[in-house]
């Protein structure tokens, strides 16, 4: 795959890719769970999310007595490694395993290598189903979807990291593995408001789509304008641009950076506009 495969906008399969987005969901929230419990906590949650790589998703360092460690998940050669002072320690290849046989692999791994972890078992953000480490119903892997769902995380990642650089006060991009969603936020103390945008994969109604929030809303929030014209207000006082609506306008990542712009600045009390 080169580079330019990896940064075009790809047709995502949305449709057809959720079986396989449910048994990558709950792998990721295995993942995300040794580092969240191994990490130092760190403000506005910042020491759970996963990252974006050029070729799937990384915990970034986890430290440990028995050394530090990361785990990546390779989305093109479908494996999983855990590396340990720049050496792979552990693999496991990714196919059609349950969620239960995958937290019994990673974890048995990470024991033999002297890193013993307990994390919650209970699937996180009300997604449902048995326990993690006794979910044998989630077993669905087709690496083309497993790869298209990469491909999505990896264009929304650039996007994002674009707009931070040109806008000041975000936080970094992290994928956060409970709801599945890459976010970034900002925060201001006067007024206390948080601003998030974000790209979501998993609403099987609307498919993936880019997302804007403010908390709490400054007042005609949900009547400020909004580009593209295929945006929209959602429920919960949130902007969505779907994936589709972006692919629709011919510019896609300019149709994400107005999207981006937009709701930012929808989002400012109003003393702060400007």
């Amino acid at each position: 795959m080169t580079k330019r495969d990896v940064t075009a906008w790809p047709d995502l399969p949305w449709h057809t890719w959720e079986p396989t987005l449910s048994t990558v969901h709950r792998w990721l929230q295995i993942v995300g769970r040794v580092r969240m419990v191994l990490t130092p906590r760190e403000p506005h949650w910042a020491h759970v999310p996963l990252r974006v790589t050029r070729r799937g998703l990384t915990t970034g360092p986890i430290p440990h007595a028995a050394g530090a460690f990361r785990i990546d998940l390779d989305f093109v050669d479908h494996r999983l490694g855990v590396f340990r002072a720049g050496r792979r320690a552990f693999r496991m290849a990714l196919g059609r395993i349950s969620v239960a046989r995958f937290a019994s692999t990673l974890l048995g791994g990470l024991g033999d290598l002297g890193i013993d972890v307990t994390i919650p078992t209970e699937p996180a953000e009300g997604i449902g189903g048995p326990p993690l480490d006794q979910d044998e119903e989630h077993a669905t892997y087709e690496p083309e979807h497993a790869t298209a769902v990469w491909r999505g995380f990896v264009e929304a990642d650039r996007l994002l990291r674009a707009f931070r650089r040109s806008s000041q006060g975000w936080t970094s991009t992290g994928l956060f593995w409970g709801s599945l969603d890459l976010a970034m936020s900002r925060y201001t103390e006067d007024p206390a408001t948080a601003q998030t945008v974000g790209w979501w994969p998993t609403s099987q109604a609307i498919g993936p789509a880019f997302y804007a929030y403010t908390k709490p809303p400054p007042a005609g929030y949900r009547d400020a304008p909004v580009a593209p014209p295929g945006a929209f207000d959602g429920t919960f006082d949130e902007f969505i641009l779907t994936w589709d609506a972006a692919l629709a306008t011919g510019d896609p990542s300019a149709a994400a950076r107005g999207f981006f712009v937009s709701t930012a600045s929808a989002g400012r009390p109003r003393s702060r506009r400007g």
